[in-house]
């Protein structure tokens, strides 16, 4: 087979072409087949990361092929395309796992309600209650080519959420300016996108510096049309409301049209859905035990995962239905700090 890298929009062994270009390339196919392109656009550049060879390997059809059918040019490999991007997503989405709580279906229904009303909206809530996981798990539903999703650092600024965006679009940003990129990035997006950024009140700068960052998200908004969904922790975003910015995050707020607000700590409800996908029947005394450590910590739901984890995998050692005993030993693990290990639950 013809090397990647010598054909035509490749390039160092990645696919050469902005989500611009793509979009425009497939825009005259029967709206189902664009869905499942979308799709594939979105698996070539978050998880294979614009890798032509994977993508070769995952399709088993020649790149030029797949060029040429993201560029709206003939291939008789058309089908074949379709067919193989249909199974990669079928395989993807059966790895996915949630657990069904009243917080996973408010994140859910607010990022619903920004893709349906191409609007902007927020969720809020402290670290460990599920944020960050029932987003990209969102994403992935809802197709990953139009669902962009970016996460920011605390060193966030106008160029990082730039170049984060380009990389979550499968653009590339080195050699261009900023205004060329922004420009790349209104273009690459409509009605039709989803844009999620997490830890979104790293955009917003705590001393009197301006913000540009959030600006350009508002500007994407009104430029685009695209749905918006702001994920803030709460801690951070309370500060925020009290620093010299308020006014003007005061006004950006405004414009969400939909809030979800998850409470501080982990209702029994949640929790009992959590212990739940790990045993159907949970004793009530490993329902307390779930529900007290999940409320006593930093970590909420995100820590009580990690102890269930290593308490179903004890009680699959030693062949019995997990109990409040086996969340109560890896419970003693972790906050004694001793390591974890399959060996410990031999």
């Amino acid at each position: 087979m013809t090397e990647s890298s010598t054909y035509a929009g490749a390039s160092g062994g990645k696919i050469n072409l902005s989500a611009s270009q793509f979009r425009t390339g497939i825009q005259l196919y029967p709206l189902a087949d664009q869905e499942m392109f979308e799709w594939l656009w979105g698996y070539l550049s978050v998880n294979l990361r614009r890798q032509v060879k994977l993508l070769e390997r995952e399709l088993g059809v020649p790149y030029l092929d797949i060029y040429n059918a993201f560029t709206g040019r003939p291939t008789d490999r058309y089908s074949e395309i379709l067919r193989r991007a249909a199974e990669l997503k079928r395989d993807e989405l059966a790895h996915l796992r949630i657990v069904p709580t009243p917080v996973t279906a408010g994140i859910m229904e607010t990022l619903d309600y920004a893709r349906d009303y191409s609007c902007g909206t927020a969720v809020v809530g402290p670290t460990g209650r599920g944020k960050t996981y029932t987003a990209r798990y969102w994403q992935a539903l809802n197709n990953h080519g139009r669902t962009r999703y970016v996460r920011m650092s605390s060193s966030a600024s106008r160029s990082s959420l730039i170049y984060a965006l380009c990389d979550a679009a499968g653009t590339g940003f080195r050699g261009y300016k900023n205004s060329e990129l922004e420009q790349r990035i209104f273009s690459s997006l409509s009605r039709r996108n989803v844009l999620i950024i997490d830890e979104a009140g790293h955009l917003i700068p705590t001393g009197n510096g301006k913000a540009s960052a959030l600006e350009l998200v508002r500007d994407i908004q009104d430029i685009t049309g695209c749905g918006v969904c702001l994920i803030f922790t709460d801690v951070y975003l309370e500060q925020i409301k009290l620093g010299p910015n308020r006014r003007y995050f005061e006004q950006f707020v405004s414009r969400l049209e939909k809030t979800y607000r998850i409470p501080e700590q982990p209702e029994k409800n949640e929790v009992a859905a959590v212990v739940k996908s790990y045993t159907e029947k949970p004793s009530r005394e490993l329902l307390t035990l779930a529900y007290d450590s999940a409320r006593a910590g930093d970590g909420k739901l995100r820590t009580l995962f990690r102890d269930l984890d290593r308490a179903s995998l004890l009680a699959d050692t030693e062949g019995h239905e997990l109990t409040a005993d086996d969340l109560r030993t890896a419970i003693t693990l972790r906050t004694s700090c001793a390591s974890w290990s399959e060996e410990d639950a031999k």
